[in-house]
């Protein structure tokens, strides 16, 4: 995107990068708030157009950026990597007996495949209280949904956000033999690679 003249911003939540804050102070809702705030950051910058923002969000940071982007109207162009939809209905039961632990012990160690997270009871909480497929109802502009074929439930909640969006110019694209992470930690990067320059190609055709 650099290379394509756009600016943009990345931030770690508590636990991420080189926060050295605990992963457990994450939730929903306060990790909204946080986007929020980087978003206006970001924004005010005065080498950045104000009227061409966007937001890119994978995974669980999709949720967020669902959020985001209905909220603010200021988001000209979503893109959501991965996103799970109807969290509370598909995640419920994966994680029962890890919400349980993190509720008798303060956090659980939580083995996501490619890493592995403490999530306090009330991360559980929030996020199936988050509805970002109802989120996503109130958003106007373009929208990319990237999915990897092989990602468990995620290619099946993808549509939902196409059809749920208020978006006239929505894309759904499902990259094959690709993983949640899009094959990242492996030696074949061509999936990973593929998303990149495809959502970079789109942001600047939208933006």
């Amino acid at each position: 995107v650099a290379e394509r003249g756009y600016a943009s911003l990345r931030f770690d939540f508590p636990g991420s990068g080189d926060s050295t804050a605990p992963f457990t102070l994450n939730n929903i809702p306060d990790q909204q708030y946080e986007a929020k705030l980087a978003f206006d950051y970001l924004a005010r910058l005065d080498n950045v157009d104000e009227t061409r923002l966007g937001v890119v969000g994978f995974s669980l940071d999709g949720i967020v950026g669902a959020n985001l982007a209905a909220a603010d109207e200021r988001v000209q162009a979503l893109v959501l990597w991965s996103t799970p939809g109807d969290v509370g209905f598909r995640f419920s039961d994966r994680y029962e007996q890890y919400y349980a632990e993190a509720k008798a012990n303060g956090y659980a160690d939580v083995d996501l495949g490619f890493t592995r997270v403490d999530l306090s009871a009330t991360f559980f909480e929030s996020t199936w209280a988050s509805y970002p497929l109802h989120d996503i109802r109130g958003y106007r502009n373009p929208l990319l949904v990237v999915v990897g074929e092989n990602d468990a439930e995620i290619p099946g909640q993808a549509p939902l956000f196409i059809l749920n969006s208020g978006s006239y110019d929505a894309t759904m694209i499902i990259v094959p033999d690709a993983d949640h992470i899009f094959n990242v930690l492996t030696d074949d990067q061509t999936n990973a690679e593929y998303v990149i320059d495809t959502t970079a190609k789109w942001i600047s055709e939208k933006l």
